[in-house]
């Protein structure tokens, strides 16, 4: 259960993790020079990303260990919601263009980091409930063949 004071903070950090992807999803778009559809879109990603985050965070049963709660830099954050943003609005680029404009803001920012934060970011804004876990959630396929191979 979240007290009173627990849930203040969750408050303060969500608009502090806010404001920061919409920071570094601003510079990303500038430095790529989107369209301004494309960027109110990142906007509203940010905000949804945040109250997912923040959702799971009250659900997770996992811990630290869930993937789910994995939380890269901004500036890697920022770059999953401008790939989900492009592909939204029908602009999709190069993931290699897409890390090259990351690196010109940050250049600690690695493309596995981006992989796993586009995975993480998917995940968190397409489920109600959250397939918690250190893995991730099971296609349709690997669970028949899970279930045949426990079935042999």
């Amino acid at each position: 259960i979240i007290t009173a004071n627990a849930e203040g903070a969750l408050a303060d950090r969500s608009q502090k993790t806010l404001e920061g992807y919409q920071a570094k999803a601003r510079a990303l778009a500038t430095q790529m020079q989107l369209q301004r559809t494309v960027i109110e879109d990142a906007n509203n990603l940010c905000d949804r990303l945040v109250k997912k985050q923040t959702e799971h965070e009250r659900q997770c049963t996992v811990g630290s260990s869930c993937r789910l709660s994995h939380r890269p830099k901004h500036a890697v954050m920022a770059g999953a919601i401008i790939k989900i943003a492009l592909l939204n609005n029908n602009t999709p680029r190069q993931f290699a263009e897409i890390v090259g404009h990351l690196e010109a803001i940050d250049e600690s920012v690695r493309t596995s980091e981006l992989n796993k934060a586009q995975d993480v970011v998917k995940t968190l804004l397409k489920f109600e409930r959250f397939p918690c876990g250190v893995e991730g959630p099971k296609l349709a396929d690997e669970a028949d063949e899970a279930d045949e191979a426990d079935e042999a």
